[in-house]
């Protein structure tokens, strides 16, 4: 997870998301991009979380997963983008958001699903 075209997280903009390295499929992939407002705690756990007790081994929980957004990969490719627009409200200056993608991977793989690497952000003005 990466941010994409150029974007920053600036007041009154959008910003792109960039979930990449996704299984290229025939069909379209599920995924989700999660949005966190802490990264020291996911429900009182200490982060990050091995995931590997639920059958994600080599997988970590970096944030807290306050706001899940469901995303499909599409077919014969191994990315997306999400757009997510940030309000022009200087109450957001200097907010810190935790993003985190997961998406569904064959029977064949290690686990069921697999985690991407967590991208902070601080939200600024131009």
């Amino acid at each position: 997870l990466n941010t994409a075209n150029g974007t920053m997280p600036v007041i009154g903009t959008t910003l792109d998301l960039l979930y990449d390295n996704a299984p290229n499929s025939l069909f379209f992939t599920a995924a989700v991009i999660s949005v966190g407002f802490e990264d020291d705690n996911y429900q009182g756990l200490p982060l990050p979380l091995p995931l590997a007790v639920v059958g994600l081994p080599g997988c970590h929980l970096y944030h807290s997963a306050d706001v899940n957004q469901a995303l499909a990969v599409p077919p014969g490719s191994a990315q997306t983008i999400w757009s997510l627009p940030i309000p022009n409200d200087p109450n957001f200056l200097g907010q810190e958001f935790y993003f985190q993608g997961l998406h569904l991977e064959s029977a064949q793989g290690l686990g069921w699903a697999a985690l991407s690497n967590a991208v902070a952000i601080r939200i600024g003005d131009q």
